[in-house]
């Protein structure tokens, strides 16, 4: 199964689907031998080496790295999910997904899930009802006019109004069958405190749909007309909503984010709207908390290793979100993913600071967004920032300058670049008044040693696949008229190497179940496994059946394996009555074994 999809249709789906077709909506093939070339949608070159097999119907850039099936380009091109990328690709070539019976924990999850969707969009339809409404809508579209919004902005992010009132939007849905219990676990209404029923969450409010990526309603937001508190109020965590992983406006930015390599992060509802109403539109907004490293990993989906613009006030409160980006910024920079094979580069994060006074919302109505534009061209790097706001925080004596650089230690221990941090050293030192060389000093001394970010395994530098497994697990992908002999020989039970042999055994798993390995790499489940299974098989070496019989020899050998000649020799000392050699021979292959078994155990116990 994948996901509530059986694995039939999966089957179904990729069959159908024809890598060339859908990569070629984004990229410009051309023909480079038997695949096709171009330049990577996931990262910058001027030279193509993002390749697509027509034969093998994979891709892999050798470049960035990334790789895999049509579902896998979907799900890194689109941010989609695998069961999403599959849906996505069923509906264009016409295949129907049978609705999978509940009764599992995963069918009652999904279920529940599919009922608060279906629940948010009736709100939704009520929220925009109201706002439209002659009479009833009047005080919010007056308010929204007021804050200069559109008709085309007020359409394009679905805004509605929930009316004074404490039960209108509860009896509405009550009206369409829908349990209160539900709407309640939607975040919609709550439970009285003193006697029964229930009261709207939202009243007197604009309403904000929140989209997911894909485009549905996940929850809300709302801002009273005037200036009662709380000013804003969000939906309560549910099963569909996650403020930590939800980013306002991604799915209206998220096509310009890709376009630009690049994307503004600003903190409210009204100043992300004032944004595409000037024509910004890849802009999205965080949801009353600081950016979150689930939320820069949804962005990166779509910018790579682009620029991260955060928008912040000219005032104390916009430092203030700027201080509590620093953790996140210490974990993104110098990150490895985990079990990748090359080192990612931190995202290219920078810091608009507006003019005392301003939000970008007041900002943008006052200047316009050329002004926006020229103030964002000098945006500050953010540990420049960072050093600034240190200053600022602490004052410029000498024990806040010393206070400042405690503060800077973990920033720029974060920075991976020598040639980058050794600038921003210089940087810090020049501004506090002190020698560069006290500066690196103290970043060297034991007990500030640069945190671990998401996923890194300190000790392990970036992994070097041995040559041998290497090789073969590419000819078992690439030359699959050789994989009876692999199963025969047991050969992939010797690898070393645990990723290597992760794909080597999925590739034989599937040859024992259809006699072929197409399909092999959406089995494999791990992005970075499929992204190396594809590199494998787009290889260009030349196969012949000798030459892999000699491969595989070759890697026996090195293995300490028993060959071919080995068990030749038993079966002749047995033919001729040779007790004495059959004897030697078997104890020799005995404690062969053993040396091998405690290898074994030795690198799984490492």
């Amino acid at each position: 199964m994948a996901g509530l999809i059986p694995e039939s249709i999966v089957e179904d789906v990729r069959r159908a689907a024809d890598i060339v077709e859908i990569v070629s909506e984004v990229v410009a093939l051309k023909p480079a031998g038997r695949n096709l070339v171009g330049l990577c949608p996931f990262h910058n070159e001027k030279t193509p080496s993002f390749t697509v097999s027509p034969e093998k119907q994979i891709f892999h850039c050798f470049g960035c790295g990334q790789g895999g099936n049509v579902f896998a380009f979907l799900m890194q091109h689109q941010g989609l999910s695998f069961p999403e990328a599959v849906r996505a690709l069923a509906e264009r070539y016409h295949i129907a997904i049978p609705e999978t019976a509940g009764g599992s924990a995963q069918g009652g999850r999904a279920d529940l899930r599919s009922r608060l969707q279906a629940v948010n969009n009736l709100a939704l339809e009520f929220y925009r009802r109201c706002l439209a409404h002659p009479k009833q809508g009047q005080p919010a579209r007056d308010y929204l006019v007021r804050r200069g919004l559109s008709d085309a902005v007020i359409e394009a992010f679905q805004l509605g109004y929930a009316p004074p009132g404490w039960d209108q939007l509860a009896r509405f849905l009550k009206g369409r069958q829908v349990p209160e219990d539900l709407a309640e676990k939607a975040g919609l209404i709550a439970a009285r405190r003193s006697g029964s029923g229930f009261y709207d969450r939202f009243r007197g409010r604009v309403i904000f749909p929140i989209l997911d990526v894909n485009g549905q309603v996940v929850g809300f937001g709302g801002r009273v007309l005037d200036d009662g508190l709380p000013k804003y109020l969000n939906s309560p965590e549910t099963p569909l909503y996650n403020k930590r992983r939800c980013l306002y406006g991604l799915h209206q930015a998220r096509d310009h984010c890709r376009a630009s390599r690049a994307v503004y992060i600003v903190e409210g509802y009204l100043d992300l709207l004032a944004l595409h109403q000037h024509g910004i539109a890849n802009a999205v907004a965080t949801l009353g908390t600081a950016l979150t490293a689930e939320q820069v990993a949804l962005l990166k989906r779509f910018i790579g290793s682009g620029d991260i613009v955060l928008v912040f006030d000219g005032d104390a409160a916009g430092q203030k979100a700027a201080e509590r980006t620093r953790p996140i910024f210490e974990q993104l920079h110098s990150r490895f993913q985990p079990g990748s094979f090359r080192r990612e580069s931190g995202v290219n994060t920078r810091v608009l600071e507006l003019p005392e006074g301003h939000d970008p919302d007041t900002f943008l109505r006052a200047r316009g967004a050329e002004a926006f534009a020229a103030l964002a061209a000098g945006a500050k790097g953010m540990v420049a920032f960072l050093i600034d706001a240190a200053l600022r925080q602490h004052g410029d004596t000498i024990e806040g300058r010393a206070m400042a650089v405690g503060e800077m230690v973990g920033p720029l221990q974060a920075v991976s670049d020598p040639v980058t941090r050794s600038l921003y050293i210089k940087l810090l030192a020049e501004k506090v008044g002190v020698d560069e060389a006290v500066i690196a000093r103290r970043l060297a001394r034991p007990g500030h040693r640069r945190p671990a970010a998401v996923g890194e395994t300190r000790e392990k530098a970036p992994v070097r696949l041995p040559a041998l497994e290497r090789q073969l697990t590419a000819m078992m992908l690439q030359y699959p008229e050789i994989l009876a002999d692999i199963d025969k020989r047991n050969v992939t039970s010797y690898f070393k190497n645990f990723q290597l042999k992760a794909v080597a055994e999925a590739v034989l798993a599937r040859y024992r179940e259809t006699g072929a390995t197409d399909g092999v790499i959406e089995r494999l489940g791990d992005p970075q496994l499929q992204r190396l299974a594809a590199g494998l098989a787009l290889g260009e070496e030349q196969w012949t059946l000798s030459g892999c019989r000699q491969l595989i020899a070759q890697f026996e050998r090195a293995r300490g394996r028993p060959s071919r000649e080995v068990f030749e020799a038993i079966a002749q000392a047995e033919q001729a009555a040779d007790e004495t050699r059959w004897q030697r021979l078997l104890l020799e292959r005995q404690q062969a074994a053993r040396q091998r078994e405690l290898a074994r155990r030795k690198l799984l116990n490492r």
